[in-house]
């Protein structure tokens, strides 16, 4: 049997920089014996053993120290993780942005175009009407003048062809 089995029985693989961790801190503990276990733990100690050595407290403080190791480092692991997912939300967030603001340039520009449209179109729409007003109140004159009227009608200022003169001027001046 090992030495690492009787120590630690099991399936427990004990990782090298774990292992060497506890020797130095067995030796720096050893080298500076006589200056104390503070002096030791400020060099860089992860801990101590004082004799008699206690197999059951070593264990378990070899067991904190490996399981300390594996904790820092699913720690960093994770903040590494973390950061990267930042930076990812980030970029992500940035291109969001400058497709949000691509896609509202394009609206105002679409904007633009229907409001330019439906003018040049009601423009197009009053000219139709105009001339084809112009165009029927011209043939009525045409017909109403063929027809001999009394002159009571012709002579009133309220009579058709009052009313066509005023019609006419209307459809020859159109408003903006």
């Amino acid at each position: 049997m090992s030495a690492s089995s009787k120590l630690w029985p099991g399936h427990w693989q004990w990782p090298l920089p774990a292992v060497l961790a506890w020797l130095l801190a067995w030796l720096v503990f050893k080298l500076l014996a006589g200056q104390g276990v503070a002096a030791g733990l400020a060099l860089g100690a992860a801990d101590y053993i004082s004799k008699p050595i206690d197999v059951e407290i070593t264990r378990q403080r070899i067991y904190n120290l490996l399981e300390r190791e594996q904790l820092r480092r699913e720690v960093e692991t994770n903040r590494d993780q973390l950061q990267q997912l930042v930076s990812e939300l980030k970029e992500t967030a940035a291109s969001l942005e400058a497709t949000v603001a691509h896609r509202n340039e394009e609206l105002r520009s679409l904007a633009m175009q229907l409001l330019v449209t439906e003018t040049l179109e009601r423009r197009a729409v009053a000219g139709d009407l105009h001339d084809d007003l112009g165009q029927n109140l011209a043939i009525i004159k045409l017909k109403l003048s063929a027809i001999e009227l009394p002159e009571t009608i012709m002579d009133s200022d309220e009579g058709a062809p009052c009313w066509i003169a005023r019609a006419s001027h209307c459809a020859r001046c159109p408003p903006n």
